[in-house]
């Protein structure tokens, strides 16, 4: 018998596929566009993402840095937020915990750290990888000027 890769029981927050009405001010939509992005619930998950970073980048074992992801997912459920993905009938439906825990995961990922301080103090910020090629509305690579 194949062992879950899934721990899901693991996870203290209580899961519910019901449909949402209208999502709450500090849930976290997935999706893409400034609608999403500059939303309360997801402005307040970046800074959450930030505070934990430094604990994070120094983490070496997989299983450690596993788990100070389902923390950072457990702090935002602590906060009355909720992990919300748009369906095909436009209904706001909260998503699986491992999806919850990939989306925290690829935020620790996806963004690099640019230091706008000439000192090089350690105020560093963080803003997403620039140099990445865009594709364009066609799916054909967009080309840089």
């Amino acid at each position: 018998m194949k062992k879950s890769k899934n721990n899901d029981r693991n996870d203290s927050f209580s899961f519910c596929r019901e449909p949402i009405l209208v999502p709450r001010e500090a849930d976290i939509l997935l999706g893409r566009g400034l609608g999403v992005q500059n939303r309360k619930g997801n402005v307040n998950y970046r800074y959450v993402v930030e505070s934990f970073r430094s604990r994070y980048e120094k983490i070496t074992q997989k299983g450690a840095k596993t788990q100070l992801i389902r923390e950072v997912v457990e702090c935002i459920h602590s906060k009355g937020g909720r992990f919300v993905k748009q369906d095909s009938y436009g209904r706001w439906i909260p998503v699986d915990p491992q999806i919850a825990r990939d989306k925290v995961s690829h935020s620790f990922r996806n963004q690099k750290r640019l230091s706008l301080l000439p000192d090089g103090s350690d105020d560093d910020i963080y803003v997403k990888n620039k140099n990445k090629k865009k594709r364009s509305r066609n799916g054909m690579k967009s080309m840089s000027v």
